[in-house]
């Protein structure tokens, strides 16, 4: 009978630091890029751009300018992918406006130097600094539009949330989550099939250590209430990286001029010229003249 409890003993903790590993080993991948790959926007009407953060990183982002106008969109990519996978957006914008468009890299992605990565909380200063960039470029009376995906979306809408963002005119919200502590435990638990009431402690906790942010306060539903920017909230039923629900937490927490744009197609650019489909195009034309 000892033998037994000894084994369940030695079994249990077997487990329980297996559990750990998987979860550690997890977190790691999600705070930290191992590798660097610079993919480049092959094209040869942008320019990139490097900024230097508050932390003396090197971000950057592609410029694709119409001449001095009077309009600029900011694209923010989703988590662990960098501007090259805005392309198609970036090409429905230069058709469907007549707008310069600056798509930018969030630190520990694609061209921007860093290591550990903010998920979207910790790219609010640097989405700041480009907002203060265009101003300072284009001049203090220039319109801005912001456009972002997953997580990218979700550090505008905080950033929003803040009062910091300058000539904003409208956002464009695409995939945003809405708990970021939420997003990070369901992609664990495709990984490791460990449940999030096991997991999520551990996250929290890691992410503190490495990082000292509060993984809690890095959620987008937090943040929305006192966002005073008009905003559409877009979201494709075949969203695999962020669930369909979360466009309506954010979209009832949000108290600004709002509208919610749910789509069965993966992407919006691929929408068949219906009604339906002109609801972003009505949207820019409404708030982004």
């Amino acid at each position: 009978m000892k033998v037994n409890k000894k084994l369940i003993v030695l079994t249990a903790i077997g487990t329980s630091a297996y559990i750990y590993k998987r979860v550690s080993d997890y977190t790691h991948d999600m705070l930290y890029r191992y590798s660097i790959v610079r993919n480049e926007l092959q094209d040869n009407y942008t320019k990139i751009v490097r900024l230097r953060n508050h932390d003396g990183l090197i971000i950057c982002g592609y410029l694709y300018e119409r001449g001095p106008g009077h309009k600029t969109i900011i694209m923010m990519h989703r988590f662990l992918e960098d501007s090259t996978s805005l392309i198609n957006e970036i090409n429905y914008f230069k058709e469907h406006t007549d707008a310069n468009i600056l798509a930018v890299d969030a630190k520990a992605h694609g061209l921007s130097d860093g290591y550990h990565r903010g998920f979207g909380y910790e790219d609010i200063t640097d989405l700041m600094l480009w907002n203060r960039y265009i101003l300072k470029r284009y001049g203090q009376d220039h319109k801005i539009l912001m456009y972002g995906q997953g997580l990218g979306a979700s550090c505008i809408l905080m950033c929003a949330n803040k009062g910091k963002l300058k000539n904003v005119e409208a956002i464009i919200s695409d995939g945003a989550c809405a708990d970021t502590g939420d997003y990070l435990v369901k992609h664990c638990f495709k990984k490791t099939a460990i449940p999030g009431f096991i997991s999520y402690p551990i996250i929290k906790r890691m992410i503190r250590n490495e990082i000292d942010c509060n993984l809690s306060v890095m959620t987008p539903m937090n943040h929305i209430e006192d966002n005073k920017i008009p905003t559409l909230f877009i979201h494709s039923r075949m969203n695999k990286d962020v669930p369909l629900e979360d466009v309506f937490t954010l979209y009832n927490h949000a108290q600004c001029e709002k509208e919610l744009f749910p789509v069965k197609e993966a992407y919006f650019y691929t929408m068949k010229d219906n009604e339906y489909a002109q609801t972003l195009i009505s949207f820019i034309n409404t708030y982004f003249k």
